[in-house]
């Protein structure tokens, strides 16, 4: 309750901490305070006693409570609009993958908070600089796009790299809902100035095919919330839309696996899968599903062939 009040009447003193003190908790706190309180933007540049290493030290510490101040200053700016550095990136990078699988629900209700103010920030700030380079006026535009574009693509891959069924909950749950709040937060296609002249980023062009395999292999999830998650990520994404036989005819197996289970779940992500498919117009899709082969390959061809029609 005081620190807040103090770094508010005397922002200079966040300068002198390094100098008082060396214990980590203790700068780590001062230092989260002074973030809520706008003191410290350009976080690695205008406060030289944030040292990179004393945040990165905290980001494995024992103490939840730490791990989760260093992802708040990581995270937290009252001007979103401000560019990421790509310390920034690297550090939050490392947070994730040291801390992914936490089996706490609460820790990792506290991480998508932070992550999605993050995300309004990366997309914020991405926007306010293609404004920039609209007027000319941003020389820098090419570089920060490049830089987030690389970020983006690791972060979608990364998380969907975690969507293994063999690996725990806390890892799958966690990752899921990174994409979740990602497509929620930046659009179905990524983020793109309002005249569509520039974009940041298109989710579908980024995701890798191992990925979507993974993606798709949540359809099978013991965990309802996470089999629930996937399915609404597939139909938003609108693979179907994608101009890739191989990755058609994928969604057209799992289709097929899941309208054949005997578990009512599987069944029904199934059938919500089947609108999804059927808005596609594809002139080779009985070639694609090799419908010649068997009976109920030619039953649910004509079912989505007349949904299609419909």
């Amino acid at each position: 309750y005081i620190l807040p009040k103090i770094l508010k009447g005397h922002p200079e003193y966040l300068q002198d901490l390094k100098e008082i003190t060396i214990n980590p908790r203790t700068l780590t706190v001062c230092t989260r305070i002074g973030r809520t309180l706008g003191l410290c933007s350009n976080l690695f540049s205008s406060c030289p006693f944030i040292e990179h290493d004393l945040i990165r030290q905290g980001i494995t510490s024992d103490d939840e409570q730490i791990c989760l101040d260093c992802l708040f200053i990581l995270c937290e700016n009252p001007k979103t609009t401000e560019y990421l550095s790509q310390i920034e990136f690297d550090l939050i990078k490392y947070f994730l993958q040291m801390n992914v699988d936490n089996g706490s629900t609460s820790f990792r209700n506290q991480v998508l908070s932070l992550l999605k103010k993050h995300f309004i920030r990366v997309k914020d700030s991405w926007l306010f600089c293609a404004r920039q380079k609209l007027k000319k006026n941003d020389q820098d535009f090419d570089d920060l796009t490049e830089r987030y574009r690389n970020y983006l693509n690791w972060l979608i891959n990364w998380s969907c790299s975690n969507l293994y069924l063999e690996g725990s909950y806390s890892q799958r749950h966690l990752s899921i809902l990174i994409l979740h709040w990602l497509i929620h937060l930046h659009g179905n296609q990524g983020v793109e100035t309002i005249c569509h002249k520039l974009n940041l980023y298109v989710l579908t062009e980024l995701i890798e095919k191992k990925s979507m395999e993974n993606l798709f292999n949540c359809l099978w999830d013991t965990y309802e919330d996470i089999r629930e998650c996937s399915l609404e990520i597939i139909i938003k994404m609108n693979v179907t839309n994608i101009n890739d036989d191989l990755r058609i005819r994928t969604l057209f197996d799992r289709i097929l696996q899941l309208l054949s289970s005997t578990q009512p779940p599987e069944t029904a992500s199934g059938a919500t899968l089947v609108q999804c498919i059927a808005q596609i117009n594809i002139t080779n899709l009985p070639e694609l599903i090799n419908c010649d082969i068997k009976q109920e390959y030619d039953q649910i061809y004509l079912l989505i062939n007349h949904i299609t029609k419909r």
